[in-house]
């Protein structure tokens, strides 16, 4: 009895810990209107095709990530980026994140701008796997295929996973 009462506490404890550290560790962020209307620019007229691309993204939010998906049925991360630009700007983007990173112009993180890709290693090797958009404030758009928001989010770039896992950023469009 005193066995299964420890095993008990155990995984509770384990459990508890463990879900806390995830929503710390995948780093994913809810905001309010306000919040989301300051971040993505909602509140003005874009004036540049950066400004009509970073807008042009809050119209994912939510929309399920679905493998080479390329519209509001589901969507993947580099689909995002291919589909919101054609949408907001006419202009085709590569149609992987591989592609992406080989294409775009190199941009050290601390000189990230909105609009720029954000590139990742997310399976385990030093190859670019995943590809969302910085936001600003540290915060970046995505089509999350893991966890437990398999779907396009807001990740803050400081959460342990994704800061672990960043590769490099990339100047998509020139200011």
């Amino acid at each position: 009895m005193r066995i299964f009462i420890i095993a008990f506490l155990m995984i509770t404890t384990f459990s508890f810990a463990n879900s806390n550290v995830t929503d710390n560790f995948w780093g994913t962020t809810n905001f309010s209107e306000a919040e989301l209307s300051e971040l993505f620019g909602t509140s003005k007229q874009p004036t540049n095709d950066r400004e009509k691309f970073v807008q042009g993204l809050r119209n994912y939010l939510g929309v399920p990530y679905v493998y080479g998906g390329i519209n509001k049925k589901g969507i993947d991360c580099s689909g995002l980026l291919y589909t919101v630009s054609l949408e907001t700007t006419g202009k085709p983007l590569p149609r992987t994140s591989a592609a992406m990173h080989r294409k775009f112009e190199r941009v050290l993180k601390y000189q990230l701008k909105p609009g720029d890709a954000v590139f990742f290693a997310t399976d385990g090797t030093i190859n670019v796997s995943h590809v969302g958009v910085y936001l600003g404030n540290n915060y970046f758009i995505h089509a999350q295929s893991f966890g437990n928001n398999r779907r396009v989010v807001i990740s803050d770039l400081s959460a342990k996973y994704w800061k672990r896992a960043f590769y490099s950023g990339g100047k998509i469009f020139e200011d």
